[in-house]
């Protein structure tokens, strides 16, 4: 399912942009990791959505990781529903004293 959202969003990606721009890419995964959670502040957004806000293909793929990462971290979570993946925030387990 995860290869198949990311697959449609890259395709989704090369029919609405025809003309690219070749310029140095200022992305990294930590600060795509930190736009992810406040995104996500008290909703869940579906993973497609999250991928396209990449305007290019490695735009997408850090996205991609970033939420790979967080998920390994786990400060979020997948959730499956029908034809889609939802990202949700893990709560923050409290420790006992």
């Amino acid at each position: 399912r995860l290869s198949k959202v990311f697959k449609s969003v890259v395709e989704e990606l090369k029919i609405r942009s025809n003309v690219y721009k070749i310029r140095k890419q200022a992305f990294n995964v930590e600060e795509i990791m930190e736009n992810i959670i406040a995104t996500l502040n008290g909703a869940q957004v579906e993973l497609a959505e999250i991928l396209r806000r990449g305007s290019n293909r490695y735009q997408i793929i850090i996205y991609f990781l970033a939420t790979l990462e967080l998920v390994f971290l786990g400060k979020v979570e997948l959730i499956e529903d029908g034809n889609s993946i939802w990202v949700k925030r893990r709560k923050a387990k409290r420790r006992k004293k």
